[in-house]
């Protein structure tokens, strides 16, 4: 997988055509949430990875730093019957999405 380091340049750079995120985070953002969906069989809303984005500010992150932090942070739901009962969250920000298994 390719790994790709976000500024914070480009979540604040947006794009009028994206809803306001630019085509470099957008294409970082399609990585993660494909990812996470491989790795751990849970599909992430857009928002949510946006939002765990923006918490690490202007010194960037890998990609696949966000995909371990989110299957981390949900794999425990995923083996209750009580699926996102317990709320899971990365640095603060509550996970949204949906198990697609």
């Amino acid at each position: 997988m390719k790994t790709f380091v976000i500024l914070a340049s480009l979540l604040l750079a947006g794009c009028a055509t994206t809803g306001g995120i630019s085509p470099g985070a957008l294409n970082v953002i399609t990585e993660i949430e494909q990812g996470v969906q491989t790795a751990c069989g849970f599909a992430p809303d857009t928002a949510t990875i946006q939002a765990i984005l923006s918490t690490f500010g202007s010194g960037g992150v890998v990609a696949g730093q966000v995909i371990n932090m989110i299957c981390t942070a949900v794999r425990p739901a995923a083996n209750s019957k009580l699926r996102m009962a317990r709320l899971p969250t990365v640095r603060g920000v509550r996970i949204h999405g949906h198990f697609i298994n």
